[in-house]
């Protein structure tokens, strides 16, 4: 008999009725956790290839589940039109590289200074990771600049 007053307490409390209910104006993540209770997830993506991973907003934000689907991440990416963002960054070379903290100068300093200093202490000296620094040494990030060791 408890167990009734309390399913009948939580039902009085769904939605609307929810003192903390926001409608559309609800945050991003609050909105998507609403979706994905609720949109049954395929088991594939519409490609046919991949899970789906990613809930995806097809452009207006609001409760309507016909707006929402279910994408695997190629897909998603592919329809924000991140992907292209994504390919031109990566063809980019060195300082060229948005994300990039170093410049050519500053890599042929540290080029120099493999003699004496240690990854760590050069890291320290620039503000990057030791594995920024070993990535260098080892050839793995700008190997398109020519340094005479």
């Amino acid at each position: 008999m408890v167990n009734n007053k309390l399913s009948k307490k939580a039902l009085s409390k769904i939605g609307k009725k929810n003192p903390n209910w926001k409608g559309d104006n609800v945050g991003y993540v609050g909105l998507h956790n609403w979706v994905s209770r609720r949109l049954l997830k395929p088991k594939l993506c519409e490609c046919g290839k991949r899970k789906p991973y990613d809930l995806a907003n097809k452009g207006i934000y609001n409760r309507d589940l016909k707006n929402w689907e279910w994408l695997c991440r190629k897909c998603h990416m592919i329809k924000d039109g991140r992907i292209d963002n994504l390919v031109k960054m990566s063809s980019k070379k060195g300082e060229k590289n948005g994300r990039a903290k170093l410049n050519e100068k500053q890599v042929i300093k540290i080029f120099n200074l493999f003699k004496n200093k240690t990854n760590k202490e050069i890291a320290n000296l620039f503000n990057v990771s030791p594995l920024t620094i070993w990535e260098i040494k080892t050839r793995k990030k700008w190997k398109h600049i020519k340094v005479c060791h």
